[in-house]
């Protein structure tokens, strides 16, 4: 066990609100722990891999333009540093995850403890007698975030929980098949319909790879009996209410998200080269959200083009444009379940991202650096593992 490895399991219980110059941000215990770990690497010489020079300048051309995005727009320069930390505190944790290997249990655990978390909270406001689900998208609530957060980051690591399932033997697999059941069942009451509709995209997009990979009907069988058994706990009138939620969102529409778009757009009209600052969007906006903050864009790729322009926007996009090709390109290269599952989830969240704003949120960001370094752990090992047994045919020959 490494401490890596807990380092991830952290995330589940948030952190402390501390106050700063009259603002109270939430501290979360992950950066505290992970700064100590960087102490202690440095004080014994162990230094951070840097190696990955590619994506070494795109984070930090991300980190300069905004820097000078804030010094140009410091109406309010805590905001921008709090957004800046979170994508500097995510690659650290990648550079040190690029020389120390994690755990294969710490995902499912990680996803398991999400899961449990969220339907603690589904309960808590069931039992207080909440059953529409407008009341419990906005009463679940965990620390890690709103539901609509907590939701992307269990869709990020449910394919990869599913596959470490299948993948398992023993004792091992009856202990992943409960965590990926939790992470499963937690994820669904969040009613995320962004985040379910963004998982089902992705995996249809995915059918070639997912086949390639080995899963078969027998697999597909195996989810529908978790998909079933979880719906069957829910009350009935939660399912007739989630019916009547989507088809009414449907027929509707969803007029304050659209608002929000277009002020977006506005927005980015007015500050078109270097946007308003990291973070800033939510000074323009008018709509409340969670714990009576304003919400933000909710679309990141406009929200990126409002806060940043057109020249901080692009090494952002350049980066996502970047992982997710690698992601992709592993997934097809190598047919490994494991990478084909890091890909289905990324892909799914940046398709999330589009209709909300959870790329710069803290977790997103270690999740995001998490699965990163994971692809290339798993790709060092693959190519190890060729490269020995060819070493082996060529000595046997």
């Amino acid at each position: 066990m490494n401490s890596e490895s807990l380092l991830v399991l952290s995330l589940v219980i948030g952190g402390v609100a501390v106050s700063i110059a009259g603002r109270t941000p939430a501290l979360l215990f992950f950066d505290v722990c992970l700064l100590l770990l960087f102490c202690k690497r440095m004080i014994w010489l162990d230094w951070p891999d840097f190696s990955d020079r590619l994506i070494n300048r795109l984070v930090l051309a991300c980190l300069l333009l905004q820097a000078v995005g804030a010094l140009i727009n410091p109406s309010d320069l805590f905001k921008s540093l709090i957004t800046m930390k979170a994508l500097l505190i995510g690659f650290l944790f990648y550079s040190l995850l690029e020389k120390k290997r994690i755990y294969t249990w710490s995902v499912p655990v990680w996803l398991g403890a999400a899961g449990l978390t969220t339907l603690f909270s589904y309960y808590a406001s069931a039992r207080e007698g909440i059953h529409t689900i407008g009341e419990i998208k906005d009463d679940v609530v965990t620390p890690m975030g709103p539901n609509n957060y907590v939701a992307c980051y269990l869709m990020m690591t449910l394919p990869l929980g599913a596959v470490y399932f299948y993948r398992s033997r023993g004792h091992q697999k009856l202990w992943y098949g409960i965590l990926a059941l939790l992470g499963f069942a937690g994820f669904l009451v969040t009613f995320s319909r962004g985040a379910i509709v963004a998982l089902l995209i992705s995996g249809v997009l995915s059918l070639r790879l997912i086949y390639r990979s080995g899963f078969r009907l027998r697999h597909a069988a195996v989810i529908l009996v978790f998909i079933a058994f979880i719906g069957a706990s829910f009350p009935q009138e939660i399912a007739l209410g989630a019916y009547d939620f989507v088809e009414s969102k449907i027929s509707v529409g969803d007029e304050s998200r659209m608002e929000l778009w277009q002020k977006a757009i506005g927005v980015f009209q007015e500050h078109p080269i270097l946007g308003i600052g990291p973070g800033q969007f939510v000074n323009y906006s008018d709509e409340i959200g969670y714990n009576n903050s304003k919400l933000g864009a909710h679309s990141i790729y406009l929200q990126t083009l409002a806060e940043s322009g057109v020249l901080g926007s692009i090494p952002i996009f350049a980066l996502m444009i970047v992982s997710l090709r690698r992601f992709y390109m592993l997934a097809s290269a190598s047919v490994d379940p494991v990478q084909v599952a890091i890909w289905i989830g990324m892909l799914a969240a940046m398709i999330h991202n589009a209709v909300d704003t959870i790329f710069w949120a803290p977790q997103f960001q270690v999740l995001f650096w998490l699965m990163t370094a994971i692809a290339a752990a798993r790709a060092r090992a693959c190519s190890e593992e060729i490269r020995l047994t060819s070493a082996v045919r060529e000595a046997t020959a």
